[in-house]
């Protein structure tokens, strides 16, 4: 099983795609773990991705349409690179 550990290192490759599949419409992705368990596992993560401000714009700052546009291919993207576990867990998705 792939730890938070290897998906940091992954960071760069997994935001070159997400920016690929997007077609430049958020072109940086980043994560935090949010709450642990009691026995200091990973329960809520927030999955952090930038977006250029013309997107935003493009978009009326209606991040929600951006976000449901993408969610399905990011989720791909970041399962793809090894690391499908982290769904299981709650999600928060920040648009910054």
């Amino acid at each position: 099983m792939n730890t938070f550990d290897d998906i940091l290192k992954q960071r760069e490759k997994i935001a070159k795609m997400i920016q690929t599949i997007t077609d430049g419409e958020i072109i940086d992705f980043d994560f935090i773990v949010d709450h642990l368990t009691m026995g200091g596992r990973p329960s809520m993560v927030t999955i952090m991705l930038g977006v250029p401000g013309k997107v935003k714009k493009q978009y009326d700052g209606d991040m929600d349409s951006l976000l449901n546009k993408h969610e399905d291919n990011i989720r791909q993207v970041i399962s793809s690179f090894g690391f499908p576990e982290l769904f299981t867990r709650s999600i928060r998705w920040m648009i910054l």
